[in-house]
């Protein structure tokens, strides 16, 4: 208790020099104020509004400190109080202290008095009988301790099997949820597996699809620039139609000229609108096929962002496991390294198409990345596969409140493909 009451006057002291020097801080400053005061009272203050404010600012925060002194007056007092008060308590313990001793030293002096005179009265036998009823009462002592250390130690045994039956029942309850949880991720592992290898030959067989669209669109091309070559070196042929007859030749029948004239002319017109057409249908295909092209890079872009959100977690988780190791010295790592190949693939633009048959491995290469990033989240979703069947063989020994936040992320995470086949 004395400890305890030191300890609290020191305390006291403390905050009393705080004290002491908050009031000494607030009298300087009112100090200040007040000669602050005594120089803008010179001359005439009250014709002049901007000094009357400022005087009437300084008056309020003169009042204000004021206030705040008398606070720490009080409170000064009331340590003050208290510090004597602890000092008369320490002062009555004390004396309190040396009453109980010299009563204590009393009654062990009559009881060794006492003690003598019963031995001096005593004869030798008697004392012996003595000495001997005072180890039995010794013994009689020795065997009640280890009675009672017994029963303690009875008491001590049922709670540890009271709290070790509670820690298996816990043990198997958690058991039975990572088993649960492990078949959950297990099979949403495979399906999202089974969709991955899906739209991966769905991909390849679009990729093949397109491949041939733009062959033929080309062939279509070439043959609508043919057929335009054609056109104008038979307009050019028929605008001086008699340029390399002699002059018997140049005399043909006139109406026969006109009527021939006309009629190429409507079978040239035909032709035009029969080309403008296939032009203008070729041009809605391509299109279509670009629009196609663009969405499906959208899906997979997003499909991509998804797959990077749950990477990150699986870094961050890997990182939090990593460092729990190092700490410990148990523990495995959550996931393996594997290679993340770069997503980073610009997406085609609609209205530009390719004018030879070397930019198919550009576009090779652009969906060996996506199959190469596929694979990779599939290793990533086995590696995790892989964690909970260990913890499940291993029974959750090492199994810390990491491991539970990781199976609600993952269980809250909305796995489902954000993109169509």
């Amino acid at each position: 208790m004395s400890a305890d009451l030191q300890v609290m006057d020191d305390n006291l002291i403390t905050r009393r020099k705080k004290i002491m020097q908050s009031i000494e801080d607030i009298r300087s400053k009112k100090s200040e104020i007040a000669q602050a005061l005594r120089e803008l009272g010179v001359g005439n203050p009250q014709e002049n509004e901007e000094v009357k404010n400022d005087m009437k600012q300084l008056l309020e925060a003169y009042d204000a400190i004021s206030k705040q002194e008398v606070q720490y007056m009080d409170i000064l007092k009331t340590i003050v109080g208290i510090h004597e008060q602890a000092t008369l308590d320490i002062a009555k313990d004390f004396e309190e202290r040396i009453e109980k001793d010299a009563q204590k030293l009393a009654d062990e002096k009559d009881k060794k008095e006492e003690e003598a005179d019963e031995n001096r009265e005593k004869s030798p036998e008697e004392m012996a009988n003595g000495e001997l009823i005072a180890e039995l009462n010794e013994a009689l002592l020795e065997l009640k301790k280890v009675q009672e250390a017994a029963v303690a130690a009875s008491e001590l045994n049922e709670k540890l099997v009271e709290k070790f039956q509670l820690q298996k029942k816990k043990r198997t309850a958690m058991t039975e949820l990572r088993a649960k949880k492990a078949k959950e991720l297990d099979d949403e592992a495979t399906r999202v597996r089974a969709e991955v290898v899906e739209r991966i030959n769905k991909m390849t067989a679009l990729k093949k699809t397109t491949t041939k669209q733009e062959k033929e669109l080309k062939e279509l091309q070439k043959q609508c620039l043919q057929l335009g070559l054609q056109l104008e070196s038979e307009e050019q042929n028929g605008q001086n139609p008699g340029a390399e007859l002699d002059d018997n030749q140049r005399v043909p029948v006139i109406a026969e000229t006109q009527q021939r004239a006309e009629l190429n002319e409507e079978e040239k017109e035909k032709r035009r609108e029969e080309i403008r057409e296939n032009i203008k249908k070729e041009m809605e295909k391509k299109e279509e096929v670009n629009t196609l092209i663009r969405e499906k890079l959208a899906c997979m872009d997003a499909r991509r962002k998804r797959l990077q959100q749950i990477r990150k977690m699986l870094e961050k988780q890997e990182e939090k496991k990593a460092q729990v190791a190092a700490q410990t010295g148990e523990g495995i790592p959550l996931t393996p390294e594997t290679p993340r190949p770069s997503l980073d693939t610009d997406a085609p633009d609609g209205d530009a198409q390719p004018e030879e048959n070397d930019d198919e491995p550009m576009v090779e290469k652009s969906l060996d990345d996506i199959l190469a990033n596929a694979r990779a989240n599939l290793d990533n979703i086995t590696a995790m596969r892989e964690r909970l069947e260990h913890l499940k063989e291993t029974g959750g020994a090492d199994l810390n409140e990491d491991d539970l936040q990781l199976m609600e992320q993952l269980e809250a995470i909305d796995v489902e493909p954000e993109i169509e086949a």
